[in-house]
């Protein structure tokens, strides 16, 4: 393994990897290894190739400096686990561990200790590192970030498999937690029938305005003919939501128009909307919507 592929490591165990402390030395110097906090050195071309990767070596060096057991949690979990989230990927290290005096304190290189009760049912392994579990996870960063991005994050652990009982599980060790109202309104929203982050904050949006609440994922058939999986369906009213990067492949926008015109020959009402329209002009979004389902009424 060449010295930019290395791992997170100690440079107390440099020998470990045919290296010597005046090596470890010279390739920092050189940009070769990267130095993460005090003691610690990993490969730059692991930390630079993946962004989950990169946050994975900061985490391993974060934990190396700890004594016990402290899991990457929160946004650091969320990264390792894959789960999808608004804004930006996290770039502090967010631990947790269930000793210490403070409930939240600052380490070396900016990383974050939280101190909380961890059973052991709520830790697991990712890439080799302990981290709180899908459902800790999200029970965790319900409480403190908004209702919207609760419901991106859950409905994106839905898809990746949590079951509803192991959130609830969570939420019940967690009982007397600040924020445990608003991650059970998180865990009563979520569905894992949402299948991007467009959709989840799409479904925020229109319970908000108090609009009817619509079917997800729904096949339409002409018979026995299947035509479309559609997004949203109020009744004749069909609700797309256009992520837009399907209409990146050629032809993929004269399929869609098609499939459009195959729904609309049912009888159906097709309402697009964007993620632009979501953020930027959700009112305009909801008139439509509004407008479509009058038309069928």
């Amino acid at each position: 393994m060449e010295i930019v592929d290395l791992p997170a490591f100690p440079v107390t165990r440099a020998a470990a990897y045919g290296l010597s402390r005046w090596q470890v030395e010279s390739a920092v110097a050189a940009g070769a290894l990267i130095r993460l906090g005090t003691g610690v050195v990993a490969g730059a071309r692991t930390m630079s190739r993946d962004p989950t990767l990169a946050h994975l070596q900061l985490v391993r060096a974060a934990q190396l400096r700890m004594r016990g057991i402290a899991a990457a949690s929160h946004g650091s979990a969320a990264t390792l686990h894959g789960l999808a989230r608004l804004g930006r990927p996290a770039a502090t290290v967010r631990l947790t561990c269930d000793r210490g005096r403070a409930r939240y304190r600052q380490l070396d290189m900016g990383a974050k200790l939280h101190v909380a009760g961890l059973p052991l049912e709520h830790l697991t392994t990712v890439h080799g590192v302990i981290v709180t579990t899908v459902a800790r996870t999200v029970a965790d960063l319900s409480r403190t970030i908004s209702f919207r991005g609760g419901v991106v994050l859950a409905d994106s652990a839905l898809r990746a498999g949590m079951s509803e009982q192991d959130l609830q599980a969570v939420l019940d060790y967690c009982c007397r937690w600040p924020g445990r109202r608003r991650a059970l309104a998180v865990a009563r929203f979520s569905s894992g029938l949402a299948e991007s982050p467009l959709e989840s904050v799409s479904r925020v949006l229109f319970a908000e305005a108090g609009l009817p609440r619509p079917e997800l994922q729904v096949p339409i058939f002409d018979g026995a003919t299947f035509i479309a999986r559609v997004d949203f369906r109020w009744g004749r009213v069909i609700g797309e939501a256009d992520g837009m990067l399907k209409y990146d492949e050629p032809l993929a926008l004269r399929r869609e128009k098609v499939r459009q015109m195959a729904l609309e020959d049912l009888g159906y009402e097709v309402v697009r909307w964007t993620w632009d329209e979501v953020w930027r002009a959700p009112d305009v979004v909801l008139a439509r919507v509004r407008r479509a389902l009058r038309r069928v009424a």
